[in-house]
């Protein structure tokens, strides 16, 4: 089982369309900070060149409607993982990989306050959603010793929409770019 330990990253989330507030359309959009992202996965190679993984994480980026205002995302995703090792002139142990992942994120938005365009009074409040959300990821491993891997890549996470929320604004869709660095071990 290969297992990735302490994968880290920088988050870059493109602004999001708030179409509609209190039943009321609106054209306003949240726009993000850069943040951060922590991954687990744990999964089994298939064959030398695909595996299955199952991952799990959590991100923050903080969101500029509103002091203290951020955004906590909680993805729990399956996939496969494409990959093609090979060694490199030296010996080291270099594998390309290309993954696609699909699963649930919670979304929780924290203490936003902000007038949507084309109204008067101010929104504040703390919505949460469950999403679908699909992943693709692409990066390399390069060996550093039998079991241990240096894992660096790119991931792109998005949304086809929410499922539901606890107060009454419709966000639309949410795109997430995450920059990774991690360990793998092979047990």
């Amino acid at each position: 089982f290969p297992v990735t330990i302490c994968q880290l990253g920088l988050t870059i989330i493109n602004d999001q369309i708030i179409n509609g507030v209190n039943g009321s359309s609106t054209t306003t959009s949240l726009s993000f900070g850069t943040g951060l992202r922590g991954m687990f996965e744990l999964g089994g190679d298939l064959n030398e060149y695909l595996a299955f993984e199952g991952n799990i994480g959590a991100a923050w980026n903080s969101i500029n409607q509103g002091s203290n205002a951020a955004l906590y995302q909680v993805p729990a995703m399956v996939g496969l993982l494409g990959k093609y090792p090979f060694h490199l002139q030296d010996g080291t142990l270099f594998t390309p990989y290309l993954g696609l992942d699909g699963g649930v994120r919670a979304l929780l938005y924290e203490s936003l306050s902000f007038v949507p365009s084309g109204q008067s009074s101010n929104y504040s409040g703390s919505p949460t959603y469950i999403d679908p959300t699909w992943q693709i990821r692409v990066g390399f491993l390069v060996g550093l010793q039998a079991d241990w891997q240096l894992a660096v890549g790119y991931s792109f996470m998005g949304s086809w929409g929410s499922l539901g929320t606890s107060n009454n604004i419709d966000l639309g869709p949410l795109g997430t770019s995450t920059l990774e660095l991690g360990f793998q071990a092979q047990f």
